[in-house]
């Protein structure tokens, strides 16, 4: 495995990490300061996890072919980079729980996907390095 996609797993594993040690507010403020708010990270790595998130559980209860609402600029409501850091934080609480009513908001009510994409780099990733759920930081 190369530095990029072990980097990758490392990365993962860090927002988890501050998934589990603080609450939402505090943990979607470290997200927009790790990421410096950069909105295209943020949509790459919502995107990511969320394809993972698909295609590890088998009791996924929506169509596989969903894909997420495309986060845009709107005059009234919060920053787009806040909904990411927020979409991400919900992708990684379902992870942990299980809870997949923390997905609805944030799920594209439009077309869906072809279907046809590849494991996810971070799936490919996780099969290759023996990570545990209870894995001690």
């Amino acid at each position: 495995m190369d530095d990029i996609d072990f980097r990758s797993v490392i990365e993962y594993m860090k927002l988890v990490k501050i998934y589990r040690e603080h609450p939402k507010d505090k943990c979607v403020k470290m997200i927009l300061r790790e990421y410096a708010s950069d909105e295209t990270r943020l949509d790459q790595l919502r995107c990511e996890y969320f394809e993972h998130l698909k295609q590890v559980n088998d009791d996924f209860p929506f169509d596989h072919d969903i894909e997420l609402k495309r986060r845009v600029f709107t005059r009234s409501g919060e920053p787009v980079a806040t909904r990411l850091a927020k979409d991400i934080f919900n992708i990684i609480a379902v992870t942990e729980s299980g809870d997949f009513s923390l997905l609805r908001e944030m799920l594209s009510t439009g077309k869906h996907g072809d279907g046809n994409k590849p494991l996810s780099r971070i799936l490919l990733l996780l099969k290759n390095v023996s990570v545990r759920r209870n894995f001690q930081y």
